[in-house]
């Protein structure tokens, strides 16, 4: 049976999520400057770049959407007594859209990881494929964590769709 609890469990996931991937974007770029600007191998500066690609995507995605979970937990949380029917409209639309998003990504990150399988195969043994290997390497770990952030976010989404049917169908 779905319950505030239920919406006050998936804003706490998404809210610690956010909180994760903020922590990685943080991490990421600071790594990412160290390997740009005290050391010279080619690896390096190639797995410096994803670092900061990805750093700053994670940062800010995770910073925005943190920035709107409270507002989000706190509308639901009421609108489950106090407004059913905004509940069963508005935010059954959001987090299906949300899910809908969250597949394209996973869709992304699975070619970007294969990617940078391809790429680092490619340039693996190769004299000047150095910093591409770099490329490669540093592409393969955050998708990776992109990847499982996602994939842990459209399980969560999927539950809560699921309890906002069973209270659509209950009310």
């Amino acid at each position: 049976m779905f319950n505030k609890t239920d919406i006050e469990y998936y804003f706490n996931c998404f809210k610690i999520e956010n909180i994760l991937l903020i922590a990685v974007g943080i991490i990421s770029i600071v790594i990412a400057m160290f390997f740009l600007f005290k050391n010279t191998l080619a690896w390096h500066k190639g797995f410096a770049i994803p670092l900061i690609v990805f750093g700053t995507m994670h940062g800010i995605a995770g910073y925005n959407n943190y920035k709107k979970v409270n507002t989000l937990k706190i509308r639901n949380t009421y609108g489950y007594d106090m407004n059913p029917a905004g509940l069963k409209t508005q935010e059954f639309a959001r987090v299906q859209d949300i899910y809908k998003k969250t597949a394209i990504f996973i869709y992304i990150n699975t070619a970007l990881l294969l990617g940078a399988l391809v790429l680092l195969a490619y340039f693996k043994n190769k004299a000047d494929g150095k910093y591409y290997s770099g490329v490669a390497i540093s592409l393969f770990i955050m998708t990776f964590i992109t990847l499982g952030s996602s994939l842990f976010m459209q399980n969560k989404t999927r539950q809560y769709i699921n309890g906002i049917k069973t209270f659509v169908i209950k009310s």
